[in-house]
């Protein structure tokens, strides 16, 4: 299984989450990116449908625009969707990509932690 975490800045939250991603799936590697060149770049060499879970954390209607032209590369992927903040377009925008989950990144980090590993169980009938 894989999973991915894309953050194009990495501020303390984003570092926070990242962390608490690693706690909640601890025998999986997460890979991390944090340019939309280097993720295209992996989802381009993958297997398709080899990645599981991407947790996206976006800032902006333009960075969700770009996630949606490369989302064919994503699409049986379950997507987590983090945004920066609560602007009503950049939630709109964000149903474009059809994540299963839609937060953000100043909820409780545990929480979506939660949610990760509740994803993964589904996928896998493990449990941690």
């Amino acid at each position: 299984m894989a999973v991915i975490f894309y953050s194009s800045s990495d501020t303390g939250e984003e570092r926070d989450l990242y962390r608490v991603i690693e706690e909640s799936l601890p025998e999986e590697r997460i890979e991390a990116f944090h340019s939309m060149e280097s993720l295209l770049k992996r989802l381009i060499h993958s297997v398709p449908g080899k990645t599981d879970i991407a947790v996206l954390i976006v800032s902006s209607t333009a960075e969700i625009y770009e996630v949606s032209i490369i989302y064919e590369y994503l699409y049986n992927t379950r997507i987590m969707l983090i945004l920066k903040d609560q602007d009503t377009e950049l939630m709109r925008s964000g149903f474009r990509i059809y994540p299963r989950y839609i937060g953000y990144i100043s909820d409780n980090h545990s929480e979506i932690g939660l949610v990760l590993n509740r994803m993964y169980r589904n996928i896998n009938g493990k449990e941690y």
